[in-house]
């Protein structure tokens, strides 16, 4: 703060305010007070008559009139109305950040709102008028003048507490035409504009508590509190809710790299007020973004396309509007979308997975777009016609988040080495050194040109374009395909194998499988050694089996999870057997198969899907009947996880009827063999 000014004791002009007048002559007192009146009405004719006249105690306010060119007619006409003008040291007591603003050219609708304070229209008051606890409203829409008169010395204070200004009763009231004139001893000051920063005026409104806690993710809050000016279009809470309802924006907001761009898209540095906006002005956020003014009159209409609620709020370091929308850093999306002639069929894909809010909420990745030539080069018509599909939804979203690469934005200085990364659908590619304004990506034995520079997006991002459109694994591949270059399902592989079913799970389909892994089977085995043996050997019956645990169309841990929460009363399919199977969501945000846990979901074929589960769909009372030895405790999964013993879950239509002749007949030796022993131990026992 600087030194406050002292004030010299105010002087009226001799011939008005002699004491040797007034102390000798008290006669006189009333008519030379009669004759004040009408003198100043006729040599003030307005309030800046007054401030012209006592330069000595009004001319820093007067510089600060001359100054807000828009207010100045407040002043400088005879309006009906009483003013309160400050006297000299007008600054001196306020913020160092407000007192900087208020100097600077822009901060003109600051200094006209600030002067607004000090102007009751449309009502004369004279010092008798002034009674304690009267309230009166300024021409600044929303600020009141609070008076408070002493009964112990007359004083007159207005607006207590820290900013609490006297009326100086050693200066008389002057009239002018059509009002009259106080001196008071300080500047009266919204306290918004006075104690509020852009910080502070976000973290006090609850409009703003989610944008302040963005500001305070990003580490903003003394950028915002100390600096300026700025003019922020704030974010209200109902928008914030409308956007977090998409899941990957929720995620967003949470990341300290997003919420910073966020926020810096909507400040911009310097003062956009009402008096300097105009019409088709073109403003630019602290990201870089240019947005385009519409409005008629008074406050902004718009921002680009997002209504601007009418009216502003000051603070001590900037302005505040309130944006009835958000304007959201520019994308991944919005890149390609700039070039739709190269990224058309791209944007289409994104389209059809569902993954446009992904692209544009998704922190901290690395895309390689592929053109349209490189997509269409490497599809047939009728192929990419199929992923486009609903039922190969998860298939696109997987092809399309191989060409991402999640945590890094990898730059120019990254590529410089060659490298291999894991893409966001959990496969690896390779990259080359970057050389001669280009690097490689490599899928298999296929290769892939990628340009650079890249495109950099505030997601944070950066988004490459490439020649090659990269198909996963899995692509062109069948359900049986898929298999057998996974180590853990031999069983279930020699099963189809004998039973002709790989030839069905070769076809177009598409088909959903429910598999069991070795490991799990190994378990069962324990428990029930027959019934494995039986399914080595007896086709009929292995067919009858596996066609349980096959269902005809595409299923995937999507569908069946939301199908079988919908409604409370689980899913039911029907099986390549006949067998109605059914499914129930958990707790945990899964899904179980007749009561079986669900080890592994989603893994893909080109003519449908495998999920891993943990036990046997059927009922075989006719195994389990047997002597067993009992798997005890726990068993582990086939993720190498802690898991319950494996399940044989009860179909409707499994059972004794169900088995082959030559399971039968085993069963029935097996049985003669157990029985025939019991009685020779007995009889063994009985001679001894």
């Amino acid at each position: 703060m600087r030194q406050t000014t002292t004030h010299p004791p105010f002087i009226m002009k001799q011939s008005f305010a002699s004491p040797f007048i007034l102390t000798l002559w008290p006669a006189i007192i009333l008519l030379l007070a009669s004759s004040f009146d009408v003198a100043n009405a006729a040599e003030f004719s307005t309030a800046m008559d007054v401030i012209r006249a006592f330069p000595e105690h009004f001319s820093e306010v007067e510089d600060f009139i001359n100054r807000t060119e828009r207010l100045q007619y407040v002043f400088t006409n005879p309006l009906n109305g009483t003013y309160f003008i400050p006297v000299n040291g007008i600054l001196d007591d306020l913020p160092e950040d407000l007192t900087a603003l208020l100097q600077l050219p822009e901060g003109e609708y600051h200094r006209a709102s600030m002067l607004s304070n000090h102007f009751i229209p449309n009502d004369v008051l004279y010092v008798e008028n002034i009674t304690d606890g009267l309230v009166k409203p300024t021409l600044l829409s929303g600020f009141e003048m609070n008076f408070v008169r002493s009964d112990a010395d007359d004083s007159i204070t207005i607006n207590g507490g820290t900013r609490a200004t006297q009326l100086i009763r050693d200066f008389p009231e002057v009239k002018a035409e059509n009002g009259v004139i106080h001196a008071i001893t300080k500047m009266l000051v919204d306290p918004r504009m006075e104690t509020i920063n852009l910080f502070q005026a976000a973290a006090v409104q609850p409009l703003y508590s989610s944008f302040n806690g963005l500001i305070q993710l990003a580490e903003l809050v003394d950028e915002y509190s100390m600096n300026g000016p700025f003019t922020l279009f704030g974010v209200p809470n109902p928008v914030f809710d409308a956007i977090t309802q998409d899941p990957y924006a929720a995620a967003a907001f949470k990341n300290k790299k997003y919420a910073e761009n966020f926020v810096r898209n909507h400040v911009m540095n310097g003062l956009y007020t009402p008096f300097e906006i105009e019409d088709g002005v073109i403003i630019q956020s602290q990201l870089g973004t240019n947005f385009k003014i519409a409005h008629d009159c008074g406050s902004p209409d718009f921002l680009d396309d997002t209504p601007v609620r009418n009216g502003s709020f000051q603070v001590s370091n900037g302005i505040i509007y309130v944006l009835l929308g958000a304007k959201l850093p520019f994308s991944v999306v919005d890149a390609a979308t700039s070039d739709v002639q190269t990224f058309g069929a791209l944007l289409q894909l994104v389209d059809k997975a569902g993954l446009g809010s992904y692209f544009q909420f998704q922190p901290e990745i690395t895309v390689f777009a592929p053109s349209t030539t490189a997509i269409n080069e490497r599809v047939p018509a009728e192929q990419l016609g199929k992923y486009t599909t609903p039922a190969y939804k998860t298939h696109l979203r997987d092809i399309l988040l191989h060409h991402v690469i999640e945590g890094k934005v990898l730059d120019e200085a990254d590529l410089a080495m060659p490298m291999e990364v894991v893409t966001a659908n959990g496969e690896t590619i390779k990259i080359s050194a970057a050389a001669n304004g280009q690097f490689t990506i490599n899928e298999g034995d296929k290769q892939g040109q990628v340009t650079l520079p890249g495109t950099a997006v505030f997601n944070p991002a950066v988004v490459y374009t490439t020649d090659k459109f990269m198909l996963p694994s899995w692509a062109n591949k069948n359900i049986i395909e898929v298999m057998k270059e996974r180590s853990d399902v031999d069983t279930i592989l020699s099963i189809a194998d004998m039973t002709e079913l790989d030839g069905v799970l070769a076809q177009e389909g598409p088909y959903t499988l429910f598999a069991v892994a070795d490991a799990t089977l190994s378990a069962i085995e324990l428990g029930n050694p027959l019934l494995l043996q039986t399914l080595s050997s007896d086709k009929a019956f292995s067919k009858t089996v596996l066609e349980d645990h096959v269902v005809d169309g595409m299923y995937t841990s999507d569908q069946l999870i939301a199908a079988a929460a919908c409604g409370g009363g689980g899913l039911e399919l029907t099986t390549l057997g006949g067998t109605t199977i059914s499914f129930n969501a958990t707790d945990d945000g899964g899904y179980t198969l007749n009561g079986i846990p669900v080890s592994t979901t989603d893994i893909l074929a080109e003519n449908g899907v495998i999920h891993m589960i943990e036990g046997l769909i059927g009922n075989f009372p006719e195994f389990s009947s047997l002597p067993t030895q009992q798997p005890t405790g726990s068993t582990a999964s086939p993720t190498g996880q802690t898991a319950s013993a494996p399940t044989m879950a009860p179909t409707s239509s499994a059972g004794m009827g169900s088995l082959g002749g030559s399971s039968k007949m085993a069963f029935v030796m097996m049985m003669a063999a157990a029985v025939g022993m019991v009685i020779g131990a007995t009889f063994g026992l009985l001679s001894v």
